[in-house]
């Protein structure tokens, strides 16, 4: 299954749609309060949440993949929310994974590609997906 069909399968999970909202949005999905898009943005992308109107980036990627991860990741939070299957991720980073603060972030680095994050939180959770592969990342949402 192509990402933007199996990223698009769990927005809808969640209640949310399709859109764009400028060219430089690869995809992107909105409900009525929560929405997330994955924009181009120079070398890397960034993962912009929208939350009644308000948009913050959440993180900033070197690759596609990475940051299609961390989307699915919240999309997949907001489904087992909304079914009550509670929260999979311990709270702090993976094992093996350590966020660095920087003056950009705080910085995560998986096989060379590096995500940053405005939230020490955000870091640590995208460390129990970090490198795993959308599909991967998928049944680890659905157990």
């Amino acid at each position: 299954m192509e990402d933007t069909e199996l990223l698009s399968e769990w927005a809808a999970r969640a209640g949310m749609l399709l859109h764009a909202s400028d060219t430089r949005v690869v995809h992107g999905w909105a409900g009525m309060e929560i929405g997330y898009e994955v924009r181009r943005d120079g070398t890397g992308y960034l993962v912009v949440k929208t939350d009644r109107g308000n948009a913050s980036t959440r993180g900033r990627f070197d690759s596609l993949s990475d940051a299609d991860a961390y989307v699915l990741m919240c999309l997949g939070s907001i489904w087992r929310a909304d079914h009550g299957l509670g929260d999979i991720f311990p709270a702090g980073a993976a094992e093996g994974f350590r966020p660095k603060h920087d003056a950009s972030g705080w910085s995560v680095e998986v096989a060379g590609r590096r995500a940053v994050f405005t939230y020490e939180s955000d870091a640590g959770r995208y460390t129990h997906v970090a490198g795993k592969g959308l599909g991967n990342v998928a049944a680890l949402m659905q157990a």
